[in-house]
């Protein structure tokens, strides 16, 4: 600890006592706090620069020197007006000056025509119920996919072997786009965003402890996915083209995006589209060593895969303002993927091969969501919100494997298919308005209808294998209302408090008729924030909110996959929604965060528990509930600026997690305490000209089977070059160090079995990427008048 102490203490600022001290904070003329200007500390006489500085994450300024004599201070940010204060006398050494809220004027352009320019965004800022992390202005999401940004996001771990999101060291993610959840399994998902381009990415939300207005589901909590949409008049877009080479393979993944946003007072119309085709392949291998026997068997199955994936992702939306208080629109999202593999596998007992088979695998996903909206804006105050969503995803799988027709007692061909279509309908209604002139009140009532089957068949030497072919079907529908209110309970203390109810009706069958899952449950799901601001310096939330994890069908559906012919996956019918219970408290000095969240989890899901067949050495992998899952994750985040053209941000969480429960008359009771350290450094060389190195390194995970997650983790570099105002060149190497590998470990000495695995998903790579932004660069501003009373109400998600 005394190590941990001074190493933290190293990388804080040393305060020299002997210096005078000059502080403020700058904000602009809304009273929002304006970062990183330049704060500088000149002698009025001759303009010469003496030392100063820039502003924090939240305004804030210091400014120390130890010269004594008069100065003023200059404070200079682009769009705006410099600002110079009055004369400062510094008479002796520890002398202290508070100059307060410091107000810049934005510059003063004529009528007709509006330079479009900005300041390079807050990258990382804390809101009452969420995490904000900006994107815009990063060269190293240049040509990378959306999956691939939310894999260095800290906090976030994606697991590609099972294609699983979770936070802070749990499962149970939901994602939404632009604040409108995609309802998709989490399978689909995982495919959805690694052909999402992250060019039209705005920002990342990471929401912890979502407040009752989101769905109860999920809990991790959300991830919300802001794209990019330009409020300017006038025509405005992007085209961007990147090509991937993997070095250890000789291989490409090639990708295009493009859109553009035309808008003016009344009508907004925005397109995006991108394509990505993805031939690097993958590979890696798995051990299993059986204890039961003298000397210990060991097996070791080996693949390499070879892929050809295109995908295409493509969203457009449309927004009408039919009266000042009427507005409607729609958007659709598309996507589509063709994942074709070709593998070699080899399977060996000790040192001798006993088989080795070729596969192919064809993955066809497609899925589309069409919102509809309507806004009402009943007075100054209130207003309704009116949406449905149709969705509609198809994903066909058919897996062939031939074996050598030489090797006795082994199969020639297994074949398996799978068809999964699935259907969903929202209807949703929100209503929120500002009571007495103080309380932010919002209520409302959503609708959830699922419709999904499961066609799943086996068939080895062209016979179809009867017990392992069936059809599963799913008819479920939740019914939700909730209500929530903001406000300020004092002048510094703010409160967010709602309470949601929801209704579960869920029914599996099979195609016989046969009832597999019949439930019905309704929930009370509270939330609680309370915000804090101690002084200009130091700020406290606090949160607490009730969350649920309902069973994904494919999880239900009593559906097989053969890994390989002494590995299968089934699903579990009796599988329960999973409860949780999460506190978090957020404390911030200045730009320094620190946060801790408690998370209580009953009927915790464990995916891939093993179980094995003494007999035959058969391992069977299967979903259970575990009694219960304790996670406590503390964070610290803090920035160091080196040199005003050099940004360092450090993210460092500590999580400690135990998972109790039985599996098949096995006991698990583990236990993990996992490190994970990002590091972003940002280096301005010149105005056109940037370079950033980002990070992260990560202990050992908890696998919730009784199993972990080895050591991981990447190194990205990025070169961007700005040509002009419409063309910029980025150069992105990606995992450089190839760390970022899955190593999963399960050691069962009650099943006599360990196994480990080695997956390679992501191969390092240099991309290339040219970026082109076309339209008028000097377009009239969109401004929309508003109220200070009417500004207060947020917009419902």
């Amino acid at each position: 600890m005394k190590i941990l102490n001074s190493l933290f203490l190293s990388l804080l600022p040393i305060i020299t006592f002997a210096q005078s001290l000059i502080s403020g904070k700058i904000i602009d003329d809304r009273n929002s706090p304006i970062p990183f200007c330049n704060v500088i500390l000149i002698d009025p006489s001759d303009n010469n620069n003496y030392g100063g500085g820039t502003t924090d994450d939240e305004g804030y300024f210091q400014i120390q020197t130890d010269i004594l004599g008069t100065f003023k201070v200059k404070v200079l940010n682009i769009g705006f007006e410099e600002y110079l204060s009055e004369k400062l006398n510094i008479k002796e050494d520890g002398d202290q000056f508070n100059l307060g809220e410091i107000v810049l004027n934005e510059e003063a352009f004529a009528l007709n025509d509006v330079n479009v320019s900005a300041a390079r965004k807050l990258p990382f800022k804390r809101e009452i119920d969420r995490t904000v992390i900006n994107l815009e202005d990063e060269p190293n999401t240049q040509g990378s996919s959306v999956l691939d940004i939310l894999e260095r996001t800290p906090g976030v771990i994606l697991d590609r072997q099972n294609n699983s999101i979770s936070m802070l060291g749990k499962d149970g993610v939901n994602v939404m786009i632009n604040g409108k959840m995609t309802y998709m399994p989490t399978s689909a998902l995982v495919q959805f965003l690694n052909g999402m381009s992250s060019d039209n990415v705005k920002s990342i939300e990471l929401i912890t402890t979502p407040p009752s207005k989101y769905d109860a589901e999920g809990n991790s909590g959300y991830i919300n996915i802001e794209l990019k949409k330009r409020l300017d008049e006038g025509v405005n877009g992007n085209l961007s083209a990147t090509n991937s080479y993997s070095y250890n393979d000789d291989e490409n993944q090639r990708s295009f995006s493009g859109g553009f946003t035309a808008s003016n007072p009344k009508h907004n119309l925005n397109f995006n589209y991108s394509f990505m085709n993805n031939e690097i392949p993958s590979e890696g291998f798995f051990t299993r060593t059986y204890t039961n026997q003298t000397p210990y068997l060991e097996t070791k199955s080996t693949f390499y895969n070879g892929v050809d994936i295109p995908s295409h992702n493509i969203r457009f939306s449309y927004d009408y303002t039919i009266k000042e208080k009427i507005e409607i629109g729609t958007s659709i999202t598309g996507y589509s993927s063709v994942e074709d593999q070709n593998s070699t596998t080899g399977y060996q007992e000790g040192q001798e091969i006993n088989y080795e088979f070729s596969r192919t695998e064809l993955k066809d996903w497609k899925s589309a969501q069409i919102n509809l909206f309507a806004n009402y804006k009943i007075s100054e105050n209130t207003k309704l919100d009116f949406s449905y969503d149709i969705l509609n995803y198809e994903n066909y799988t058919n897996y062939n494997a031939f074996f050598e027709e030489s090797i006795p007692n082994l199969p020639v061909d297994i074949f398996t298919e799978k068809e999964s279509p699935f259907d969903i309908r929202v209807s949703k209604i929100d209503f929120e308005s500002l009571l007495f002139k103080k309380i932010n009140f919002s209520a409302g009532f959503k609708y959830i209808k699922s419709d999904f089957t499961n066609i799943n068949s086996v068939n080895i030497d062209q016979e179809i294998q009867e017990e392992y072919s069936n059809q599963s079907i799913l008819d479920e529908y939740i019914m939700a209302g909730y209500s929530q209110a903001n406000f300020d309970l004092l002048k510094k203390i703010k409160i967010q408090a709602g309470l949601r109810y929801e209704y579960t009706d869920t029914f599996v069958y099979s195609g016989l008729g046969d009832t597999f899952v019949d439930r019905e449950y309704g929930n009370l799901f509270p939330s609680l924030f309370l915000g804090y601001k101690i002084n200009d310096f130091n700020n406290l939330n606090l949160s607490y909110s009730k969350r649920i994890s309902r069973p994904a069908f494919t999880d239900m559906a009593p559906m097989l996959i053969f890994l390989d012919l002494n590995t299968a996956v089934f699903g579990n019918l009796s599988l329960r929604p999973a409860f949780s219970r999460n506190y978090q408290i957020d404390y911030r000095y200045k730009s320094i965060g620190l946060s801790a969240q408690y998370s209580n989890e009953n009927d915790v899901f464990a995916r891939f528990s093993p179980t094995i067949n003494s007999e035959t050495n058969f391992i069977t992998y299967s979903p259970n509930n575990l009694d219960q899952r304790e996670t406590l994750t503390a964070i610290i985040n803090f920035p160091i600026n080196p040199t005003q053209n050099w940004k360092i941000r450090y993210f460092t969480s500590l999580s400690y997690s135990e998972v109790r429960g039985i599996v098949d008359t096995r006991e698990i009771d583990n236990s993990i305490t996992s490190l994970r350290f990002n590091m972003n450094n940002d280096l301005n060389i010149t105005d056109s000209f940037t370079i950033q190195v980002v990070g992260f390194y990560q202990t050992k995970q908890n696998l919730n089977n009784g199993g972990f997650m080895r050591p991981m983790g990447k190194l990205d570099i990025s070169l961007q070059q700005k040509i002009n105002e419409n063309i910029i060149l980025t150069l992105n190497g990606t995992n450089l160090l190839n760390t970022m590998k899955f190593r999963p470990m399960i050691d069962t000495p009650e099943l006599n079995l360990l196994q480990m695995a080695n997956f390679n998903f992501l191969k390092p790579q240099a991309k290339l990427t040219f970026t082109y932004n076309f339209g008028n660069r000097n377009v009239k501003a969109k401004t929309i008048k508003a109220s200070d009373e009417s500004s207060r109400i947020k917009t419902s998600d």
